[in-house]
């Protein structure tokens, strides 16, 4: 927390926190500190690092970072650098003004000049639905079915191959896509949508499943041709015949 005031007497106080589900966001000790500062605290779906894909991205950025020679000065061109999304640089978003690196810049490029942030949400929600598309389109991805509010329901995380507990859904969460799931145990759980499986309801879950309660399928048959009807192939001597009927012709050589 000490950590989190540092950042915010330099910048403000935030209205809202996105942090993901570790145990220093969970404690009661912070849960107070939110409150005192009236900040909003929103978590990210459990077992889904999907769903808080910008701090993950941030992450590998830093990681990259702090493996270059000078850390330091790699983080300053990274400051200085637009991004695809936005067309501008972190540093001229944050304070208004290109930074003075290693690279020479022309003097009135380090002069105030805040950009057209209208520009700047329109490129970003762009480049957004460019990433969708290009996610769905590369993985197939389809709309799920809804989930309401008593449904039975399986639950797997992304770590789990098999579809190993059950549970009931009893509210929506707050986050987005995510649903509170009650346990056979009586406890309660946050799922993202991704993870969980409605039951088949075609099918009593208490009746066993037996011939009887499948579906009749009808035998189907075949039309096959009477043995006594074909007439029997006849082979020229010399020529080759494939199964298939064609006549296999002999290779000319061009003899000089």
């Amino acid at each position: 927390m000490s950590k989190l005031m540092s950042i915010f007497t330099r910048f403000g106080l935030p209205e809202e926190l996105i942090t993901d589900n570790g145990p220093q966001f969970a404690s009661q000790q912070f849960r107070d500190f939110m409150s005192k500062y009236d900040i909003q605290h929103t978590t990210s779906s459990p077992y889904y690092p999907q769903a808080n894909g910008l701090a993950e991205r941030a992450v590998r950025t830093a990681k990259s970072i702090l493996r270059q020679p000078d850390p330091q000065l790699a983080l300053l061109s990274y400051r200085d650098t637009a991004t695809e999304p936005t067309k501008e640089s972190p540093g001229r978003l944050l304070m208004g003004r290109r930074l003075r690196t290693t690279v020479p810049k022309l003097n009135h490029l380090l002069r105030p000049a805040w950009p057209d942030l209208s520009f700047v949400k329109l490129n970003d929600a762009k480049a957004k639905r460019t990433y969708e598309r290009t996610y769905n389109r590369r993985y197939t991805a389809k709309p799920l079915p809804a989930v309401g509010v008593s449904d039975k329901v399986r639950l797997k995380t992304d770590t789990e191959k098999e579809w190993s507990q059950s549970g009931v859904v009893q509210a929506t969460s707050s986050t987005p896509r995510s649903f509170v799931v009650k346990m056979p145990g009586g406890e309660t759980i946050r799922q993202n949508r991704r993870q969980l499986q409605i039951f088949n309801k075609e099918l009593d879950e208490t009746q066993p499943v037996t011939s009887s309660t499948l579906p009749d399928r009808s035998v189907i048959t075949h039309n096959v041709p009477d043995p006594a009807g074909l007439k029997p192939e006849t082979h020229t001597p010399g020529v080759k015949v494939t199964p298939s009927g064609r006549v296999v012709k002999p290779v000319v050589k061009l003899t000089l």
